[in-house]
């Protein structure tokens, strides 16, 4: 009979459209959402990536690994509709492998998590959705061996708005001031601009809007530059993980693009801006807090009027989403031991 954990163990995933992030006590991991059926074809000898294993009769590869051991193109789901389909199950099912895998010979695991979804989908009311679709047993199996058993249940899942983790991060950091006033949450993704804002810890109901701009616009300009400059061949995927380098190699040349990347930054920020002040209303956040994958991109271009209006980068801001989320966790679990 196989034991039963005596603790349910927290974990924060932030499962994007471009990119993965997962916290909890013992992982803190990001990797790229793309995806494949591992080949069947093992000349390329021993597998080492901890994103490899089987669930529900696929062995699936998860993160940059797929582009080396699967065969054709790496699958990436950019549909909303993932949320509550299949392909995020399996992406459920990867971050609970690279999560909990190191514990999985003491037992079935019972998760705590917090999950972040994207406001559109949580101001829709899709957090239930999102739990069915998750919810129930996952055993997963390593080539090594080893196998996960996890139970996911309903009432152990909390759902969250993109930005709320980033927001939670800022709130308990020490000092931050922020539990006594209004705060904005403006999360830069890859393909969309969440706004949330909250007042005195609290969310303000409705003020959840997204917008589809995202650092996809940054990397579609570099990209169209590399394909006209350079024949670049590649997948824009590649393009997004080389925007902080700035250059990427194209034959035996690392071919640089920054001044691509930058005006393209500048515009996205010219987009989030527009956007933000057409959905906060007549509210005055006296803080605005820049999140997600974008947010140091657009940082730098910032006007310094804005600046002394209260807008600034939160810290880590591309893990701040699972990060945060994974202190709001801790944080009520010690409010129910009291």
């Amino acid at each position: 009979m196989t034991a039963t954990l005596e603790e349910h163990p927290l974990a924060s995933f932030d499962l994007g459209n471009a990119g993965a992030k997962i916290k909890t006590a013992d992982v803190a991991e990001e990797f790229r959402s793309i995806a494949g059926r591992l080949s069947r074809n093992r000349a390329f000898g021993e597998i080492k990536s901890p994103l490899v294993f089987t669930f529900n009769e696929e062995t699936l590869v998860f993160g940059d690994d797929a582009r080396d051991l699967i065969d054709g193109e790496p699958i990436a789901y950019t549909d909303m509709s993932r949320y509550t389909a299949g392909f995020y199950r399996q992406l459920f099912a990867a971050a609970l492998w690279r999560s909990f895998r190191h514990i999985a010979i003491k037992g079935v695991v019972y998760p705590t998590i917090a999950c972040s979804i994207p406001v559109s989908e949580y101001a829709d009311g899709k957090g239930d959705e999102v739990k069915k679709n998750v919810e129930g047993t996952y055993d997963i199996h390593g080539l090594d061996g080893i196998t996960l058993h996890a139970v996911v249940q309903p009432n152990q899942v909390v759902i969250i708005p993109e930005g709320a983790g980033s927001y939670f991060q800022a709130l308990y950091a020490p000092d931050s001031g922020l539990a006594s006033r209004e705060v904005a949450v403006i999360d830069i993704g890859f393909y969309t601009t969440d706004l949330t804002i909250w007042n005195k810890g609290s969310y303000v109901t409705g003020s959840a809007k997204s917008a589809k701009h995202g650092v996809r616009q940054v990397a579609a300009a570099v990209y169209q530059f590399l394909r006209l400059k350079y024949n670049y061949e590649g997948d824009l995927w590649a393009v997004d993980s080389a925007l902080s380098a700035g250059c990427i190699d194209v034959g035996n040349k690392c071919r640089g693009f920054t001044e691509e990347r930058d005006t393209a930054y500048a515009n996205l920020l010219n987009d989030v801006f527009a956007f933000y002040r057409s959905n906060k209303g007549s509210r005055t956040p006296g803080a605005i807090l820049i999140s997600g994958g974008g947010a140091e991109g657009v940082y730098k271009f910032l006007p310094d009027n804005l600046r002394d209006e209260g807008w600034r980068v939160i810290t880590n801001a591309r893990r701040a989403n699972a990060d945060g989320g994974y202190r709001f966790l801790q944080q009520r679990e010690a409010a129910k031991a009291k």
